[in-house]
């Protein structure tokens, strides 16, 4: 991505010097302005890094005004005679002969205030991406934060509800919700983890909701192999789990297809007492993959031919290093 900018920057370059030449009728070749913008460029992208490091490394403070002067000084140095040197090759490579740069003392003194022009547009741009990417990291915790409360309030509503009728069956309910939460806040978890650790937190929370049904809970779980150290947004399964658990989820399949990761959960449509239905859960969960993958990221609601739903949910098939 960045070459490819840095690329369109000295084609737009070398439009505007062009254009400037043919409109002037200057009788200079298009590829000596080519070269010049194309390798400008190019050396900018070079040198851009060691600018968004400055600007990391010493926020925008009065107090560190000084490091940014001489950091622009520097790199507007550096660059200039990159500009020189990339040329110089160029040129002799193309049978161009020697390159003139004018007197290059006096070169230097010319770039230096557009050089300084363009430390402050990298700065403010990294400036403005770090922005964004802090916004966007808070968001996808607080989405991600608001689920646990949900999925906890859901789950003692749903204890409540049996625990006159069937105190046993309330109190082996409580135990596995104690058991999960024992687990659960002894992790510190990221936005993303292996799959096979969303898999077991999923399992872990059905394993609560089968005391709930007086048979159980009979659920087929089709997991391709090798698929377990893909990496899927922590708190995934738990509430799509609790939506189909609502209407009689029967399957929970998950394969790889190519560059993308499919999870398909099966329900058979019949209404039951568990889960919460749509609500804050998979409103989240849309949220977050929609804020993580872009169109890269989808939950979709398929009728099935017969009585029910699948939710059909698809990620980028990514694992981690």
């Amino acid at each position: 991505m960045k070459y490819l900018f840095v690329t369109g920057l000295g084609l737009f370059l070398f439009l505007y010097r062009h254009l400037d030449h043919l409109t002037r009728q200057d009788p200079i070749p298009w590829h000596i302005p080519f070269i010049e913008e194309m390798s400008s460029a190019y050396v900018l992208g070079l040198t851009a890094p060691l600018i968004i490091r400055m600007t990391r490394q010493f926020p925008p403070r009065w107090a560190n005004l000084p490091h940014h002067l001489i950091a622009a000084s520097g790199i507007g140095l550096l660059e200039t005679t990159g500009f020189y040197i990339a040329r110089l090759i160029v040129f002799r490579l193309a049978g161009l002969g020697a390159y003139d740069y004018g007197i290059l003392w006096l070169r230097y003194f010319m770039e230096l205030p557009i050089q300084y022009i363009g430390y402050v547009c990298v700065a403010g741009g990294t400036l403005f991406w770090d922005h964004r990417q802090r916004t966007a990291l808070l968001e996808l915790e607080n989405l991600r934060l608001q689920l646990q409360p949900h999925f906890l309030f859901n789950t003692l509503n749903m204890i409540s509800s049996v625990v006159y009728e069937d105190p046993a069956k309330a109190d082996e309910m409580l135990c596995r919700l104690s058991d999960y939460l024992r687990d659960a806040l002894a992790k510190n978890p990221a936005q993303e983890v292996p799959f096979h650790e969303e898999i077991a937190t999923a399992r872990a929370y059905l394993a609560i909701m089968e005391a709930r049904f007086e048979h159980g809970l009979h659920i087929d779980w089709e997991i391709e192999d090798g698929i377990g150290k893909a990496i899927v947004p922590h708190f995934l399964l738990q509430p799509l789990a609790e939506n189909s658990l609502r209407h009689g989820l029967t399957s929970i399949r998950a394969r790889r297809d190519g560059d993308a990761l499919l999870i398909d959960l099966e329900d058979t449509g019949a209404e039951t007492s568990g889960g919460a239905g749509l609500g804050i859960g998979l409103g989240n969960t849309r949220l977050r993959l929609e804020r993580l993958y872009g169109a890269k990221g989808s939950i979709e609601l398929e009728p099935k031919a017969t009585a029910g739903t699948i939710v059909k949910v698809r990620l980028p098939y990514r694992v981690a290093a």
